[in-house]
């Protein structure tokens, strides 16, 4: 049995590399990496598209559970029939504000909340 021949470290010829054909894929600097490179397009193109789903899944996603909070309040016909009137009065000289100033005061409720409250007050007594 014969032994393996061992180059010194200090010897460049372990780090040549064999020429085209030799299946090594090996550089001087170590193994080669793995880029698209290799891949057939078709799988680039598989790829790419499933990398687009994801992320439009993600995003509608993201912005369904943004939107999914329902706005409650509590309606104008339930309140105190003085703020129902001071609101009423409100709408009726087209100061939408001035009414949501006062459902807030009345209700302490959010700003969202008394615009909503407010605005179905007014499309309630366009109707």
């Amino acid at each position: 049995m014969s032994s393996p021949v061992v180059m010194p470290p200090s010897s460049r010829a372990w780090r040549t590399l064999p020429g085209p054909g030799h299946g090594s894929r090996h550089t001087a600097r170590g193994p080669a990496r793995h880029t698209l490179g290799g891949m057939s397009p078709f799988v680039k193109l598989v790829l790419i598209v499933a990398a687009a789903a994801l992320v439009w899944w993600v995003v509608t996603s993201m912005r369904a559970s943004r939107g999914a909070t329902a706005t409650t309040f509590t309606p104008v016909e339930e309140l105190a029939p003085e703020v129902r009137q001071t609101i009423d009065a409100a709408l009726s000289r087209g100061e939408l504000i001035g009414a949501i100033r006062h459902y807030r005061a009345a209700t302490g409720a959010g700003l969202a909340q008394s615009k909503a409250a407010v605005e179905t007050r007014r499309w309630k007594m366009d109707a």
